[in-house]
């Protein structure tokens, strides 16, 4: 059997094409999920003028789309200019640069979630690694444990305690 190819978009308008990758990459909510749950959109066939001048709300996800999943970048075929500009300067960590149509760059920093150290991605929750998902309460238990002071970190608690088994 051979793979199936895909060749054509799930929607019919350039705007829908743009608002399903938006929502199925996290950048933009929707309050009809179902509308969105199934789909496939090939984003070098999106006309990014055309799907912004029938909805210009896309334009602020679009370029948290761009800054967070820069692959994007690649993968549409015509990114206007101004909107390239835009996210270059936000994938470099500039807090300060051009306004991108009527989106203040002030505006954008907050939705891309830049960090005065120039990382993009939010740093609410500290990185567990994938063989390791532990539950918060866990956690909570390995650093009180920690700052006891009979272990210097929580690997070395996790450690003795393998050790002890």
């Amino acid at each position: 059997m051979g793979t199936l190819e895909r060749t054509g978009n799930t929607f019919n308008t350039p705007q829908e094409n743009l608002a399903y990758l938006l929502v199925k990459y996290g950048a933009m909510v929707t309050n009809r999920p179902e509308k969105y749950a199934k789909g496939h959109v090939i984003p070098a066939q999106i006309d990014l003028e055309a799907a912004l001048e029938d909805n210009p709300r896309l334009l602020a996800p679009l370029i948290v789309l761009l800054t967070q999943h820069p692959i994007f970048l690649k993968k549409f075929t015509e990114i206007p200019q101004d909107i390239l500009e835009t996210v270059k300067a936000l994938r470099k960590g500039d807090l300060t640069g051009p306004d991108c149509r009527y989106e203040s760059f002030k505006k954008l920093v907050k939705l891309c979630n830049i960090r005065n150290d120039g990382r993009v991605k939010a740093t609410t929750e500290r990185k567990i690694r994938k063989e390791w998902r532990l539950a918060p309460d866990v956690i909570e238990k390995i650093e009180a444990q920690v700052k006891k002071g009979k272990f210097k970190t929580g690997t070395e608690f996790i450690e003795t305690l393998v050790r002890k088994f």
